[in-house]
């Protein structure tokens, strides 16, 4: 499924969305927020397990237009 979603025309411009928003509030790859922890985030609950097999990140379920964070 990983590998599918790495190439599929849809999921590749739907992981560059949380980048862009995040750009948009001054924040480039690789920034820490806050010196804080790495966090995953799906709008999909179910599909949180799946993505962490990809990364240490810790698992949010929420959009990426409504950060479940404070400013």
């Amino acid at each position: 499924m990983a590998e599918l979603e790495d190439r599929h025309p849809w999921t590749r411009p739907m992981r560059q969305l949380p980048f862009n928003l995040l750009a948009r509030r001054g924040a480039q790859r690789g920034d820490s927020l806050r010196g804080g922890r790495d966090v995953g985030l799906d709008y999909a609950w179910p599909a949180l397990p799946l993505a962490l097999r990809r990364t240490n990140a810790a698992p949010a379920g929420a959009s990426a237009s409504e950060l479940p964070f404070g400013d």
